[in-house]
């Protein structure tokens, strides 16, 4: 297909939206994915996103509105919103809390303004100007808003993976073994020490990603990363790293590049804010 690594990386990525959200895929033999499925779906998420223009919001909704959802799905939505309302009956504090929670995670945005729904829109520094409708505006915003949700999510469930349960003892003992620089600290953990250099390249560039509100990019970066920190041998060429699934031609340049120069380009750019 000629695609680039970002539009691959954006093509998973729907695919586990969709997944998330129960999609019905089709039950016979040609979509199973045990029997080469998988790329026919992938294949018609592509088409389906190439015909509106890479938008990743208009390809969710134009998906799960030809193909339909689960009725798993359905259900627990249902569940969630008669657990919600019990929740409310009760009034105790543990309950709220709960209900809130779940409130943030099933925000109904068709109940907000216009100017309000551009406003959360910009805030996330999303692009409106194919928005020629309130609905629009609300796919938007739901879609921005579960991709923020994933990462946060991902980001906390790997921060307690790494760190463990903490107490009072190793809170203490954390804070007298940090370094008064950040020369020699080591924030991740990685399973092969020579990949560090590649590892903590992309992480931090996910990083800068995500803080100039790139969600998508800061989303391929942050698995790329997370691929180099759990692989179990040395990525010693970049040939040799676009054997790993995930790693694709560019990730592998840039290993070329730090074997040869010491260094990323493209990471120098963006330190000084060419992003």
């Amino acid at each position: 297909m000629g695609l680039s690594d970002e539009h691959k990386a954006l093509i998973k990525l729907i695919f586990e939206v969709l997944n998330e959200k129960g999609i019905r895929w089709p039950k016979t033999e040609e979509w199973d994915e045990t029997k080469g499925g998988k790329k026919k779906k992938m294949m018609e998420i592509y088409g389906v996103l190439q015909a509106r223009d890479y938008d990743e919001q208009a390809a969710v909704g134009a998906m799960l509105d030809k193909f339909g959802r689960e009725k798993w799905a359905l259900d627990a939505k249902s569940k969630e919103e008669t657990d919600n309302a019990d929740d409310e009956e009760e009034g105790n504090s543990g309950s709220k809390r709960k209900r809130e929670d779940a409130e943030e995670k099933t925000e109904d945005f068709s109940t907000l303004s216009v100017k309000e729904l551009k406003s959360r829109l910009e805030a996330l520094e999303q692009d409106i100007s194919d928005c020629l409708e309130k609905s629009d505006l609300v796919k938007k915003l739901q879609f921005a808003t579960e991709l923020v949700n994933s990462h946060k999510a991902a980001t906390k469930s790997e921060h307690n993976n790494e760190n463990g349960p903490t107490s009072p003892v190793k809170k203490s003992r954390k804070k007298k073994e940090q370094p008064s620089s950040p020369v020699a600290k080591k924030s991740e953990t990685f399973v092969v020490e020579e990949n560090r250099a590649l590892g903590e390249a992309l992480k931090e560039m996910a990083d800068l990603y995500f803080a100039a509100s790139e969600r998508m990019k800061g989303g391929v970066y942050s698995k790329a990363a997370k691929i180099v920190r759990e692989v179990d041998h040395h990525l010693d060429c970049g040939k040799t790293a676009m054997k790993e699934k995930g790693i694709g031609k560019g990730i592998g340049a840039f290993l070329d590049e730090l074997n040869e120069k010491g260094f990323v380009e493209k990471l120098e750019k963006m330190r000084s804010g060419d992003i």
